[in-house]
């Protein structure tokens, strides 16, 4: 279920450290440092190069199999609620059985996903067989994050001394034909999700939850005199347990306890921005085994229905096709789309579907430019053959 605050403190428990039950003795120590002297390579083949100058290439030592995590789930389900503050909330469930592969050493394909009979429906929590409605019907879904670099690039002599070896990655998402449905009342719930699912996260990250009990109990406590002064004490970066202790020792002196902060407490730490090189790239999840600057998309056929479900009357209203699609998106808000675009609405007086939109094979590019401090210019170019 995407509740946040309960994933992140499932994930805090996890990433705690714990001690070893069986610390290694200091002669098992002083033994693997006797093996680890041993190993001699002195003797390193030497590799021709591109360049004028041969060099000793570096002997890549291999340790054994590269570490891979492997989680298969059977009929799995991520629920996505509208509102968590309710028992019978409207929900959205992604059915599907999931085979997950994690190698963070492995920089050229990181991580691999594959979802089974994934399918996508509506209905309200608790009463799943009653109120279900198909959203997406059962497809493969087939993610893969892989790199574009080599694994031993070419040498090039003294040419590649500082040259950088990161590896472009880009998340690939392969499926077959791609069908859904979305009606009025869908959209409604998927903008409240939508609106649900920042405020969660902002909630989970920053401890408002903490804040709020805290702020609850600052103001049954202390006159509204008091809390003024603990506002604005706050204001210079000190918690506020600190700021009413500073206010105690004082005697409710506002310069005093200012002046008591600056010596007995230590100002709470802000995350700064931190600063990005100009030759690096900008990706998703930066800074993580699993980054990647773009994502492309590729399926034979995308179409999507649009329900008309007004006045308890599920009727199709359009229908728009993709076909042979292919979507790229970068990180820097560049990317693009090759497609073959059609349309049809249905026709209630003779309950038949009609063409609005003849097959048309067109190529769509939009790019972001920055224009210095100002703001920003997107350019979207269109170009078809027919």
């Amino acid at each position: 279920m995407c509740i946040l605050d309960w994933w992140l403190s499932v994930f805090g428990f996890i990433s705690k450290d714990t001690e070893n039950p069986r610390p290694v003795q200091p002669e098992n120590v002083q033994e693997k440092k006797e093996i680890s002297k041993m190993i001699d390579f002195n003797e390193e083949p030497l590799y021709p190069t591109a360049g004028v100058v041969t060099r000793r290439n570096p002997v890549i030592q291999t340790s054994g199999p590269v570490f891979e995590l492997k989680l298969n789930i059977t009929d799995s389900e991520v629920v996505m609620l509208a509102d968590t503050a309710q028992w019978e909330s409207s929900a959205v469930i992604l059915r599907s059985t999931t085979v997950l592969a994690f190698r963070p050493a492995w920089k050229e394909r990181p991580l691999s996903c594959n979802l089974n009979n994934a399918e996508v429906f509506s209905c309200v929590l608790g009463k799943e067989e009653e109120t279900a409605l198909s959203i997406i019907d059962p497809v493969t879904i087939n993610l893969e994050i892989w790199g574009r670099g080599e694994v031993v690039p070419a040498s090039k002599g003294l040419l590649d001394v500082n040259e950088d070896t990161d590896v472009e990655r880009i998340a690939d998402i392969q499926l077959q034909q791609l069908n859904i449905r979305l009606s009025y009342h869908d959209a409604i719930m998927f903008r409240h999700i939508l609106n649900s699912l920042p405020k969660q996260a902002q909630e989970a990250l920053a401890g408002s939850a903490e804040t709020r009990v805290e702020d609850a109990n600052l103001q049954l406590e202390h006159p509204a005199n008091v809390r003024s002064q603990i506002e604005q004490l706050a204001s210079l970066g000190f918690s506020k347990q600190d700021c009413l202790k500073a206010l105690q020792n004082s005697g409710n002196q506002l310069d005093d306890a200012a002046l008591w902060l600056t010596q007995n407490a230590s100002p709470q730490r802000t995350p700064s921005p931190t600063k990005s090189k100009p030759s690096e790239i900008e990706m998703f999840f930066g800074n993580t085994s699993v980054s990647f600057s773009s994502i492309q998309l590729k399926t034979s056929c995308v179409n999507l229905v649009v329900i008309d479900d007004c006045k308890d009357a599920d009727c199709p209203l359009l229908e728009l096709s993709l076909a042979s699609l292919h979507l790229k998106q970068k990180y820097d808000r560049c990317g693009s789309l090759f497609s073959t675009i059609s349309s049809s609405y249905y026709n209630r007086a003779l309950s038949a579907w009609e063409p609005c939109v003849e097959p048309w094979q067109c190529a769509v590019d939009w790019t972001s430019t920055k224009l210095g401090s100002s703001g920003t210019r997107n350019t979207i170019n269109i170009k078809s053959v027919d």
